[in-house]
């Protein structure tokens, strides 16, 4: 099953933090291993309730819609794929730090594939790239291409943001 973010994530919080990223946890890792069983559209929040062992008003205290589930699930994602990023800063050049983040995406999928691959269903069955608002991460490539153009990896002609939008790709590396 996926897990949640690092413990040095939940290390600072306080006691009542880490207990509420606790029961958050479960109740993804609960919807995660329903939609597995049984498929996205026949799980209700009682069922998730019931196998995260909690109230089903407990459900609804943190994810108003089973779509906010699943991008609980990819919000957890996009977490780990950060803290890889952030853990090795002595990548210097942009091609290889891109490398990294998509290695490291890769290497998430592949850790379990079938969780990956039903949750990768569930997201788009959910509306997932509609609603993600928030969830996106090209953030990360705009941070990777910022900082590229910082080392003079990549050209300064290219808005960063654009880029990671995927409005402006062609010929940003010099």
């Amino acid at each position: 099953m996926d897990s949640g973010p690092s413990k040095g994530a939940r290390r600072g919080a306080g006691r009542r933090e880490r207990k509420k990223q606790d029961t958050r946890d479960r109740l993804i890792d609960a919807a995660v291993a329903l939609f597995a069983e049984q498929g996205y559209d026949p799980t209700t929040m009682e069922q998730i309730a019931a196998r995260a062992d909690v109230a089903r008003a407990t459900v609804f205290n943190y994810f108003a819609r089973k779509e906010d589930l699943v991008l609980g699930w990819v919000a957890r994602r996009r977490v780990a794929v950060e803290e890889s990023l952030n853990g090795n800063e002595v990548i210097r050049d942009t091609p290889e730090r891109l490398r990294q983040a998509f290695t490291a995406i890769s290497e998430l999928y592949e850790a379990d594939r079938v969780c990956s691959r039903v949750m990768v269903r569930c997201f788009l069955q959910c509306g997932g790239p509609l609603i993600a608002n928030g969830f996106d991460t090209s953030h990360l490539l705009e941070r990777a291409l910022a900082q590229g153009q910082k080392r003079g990896d990549i050209t300064a002609d290219v808005t960063p943001r654009a880029a990671a939008e995927k409005r402006s790709i062609s010929g940003w590396q010099k």
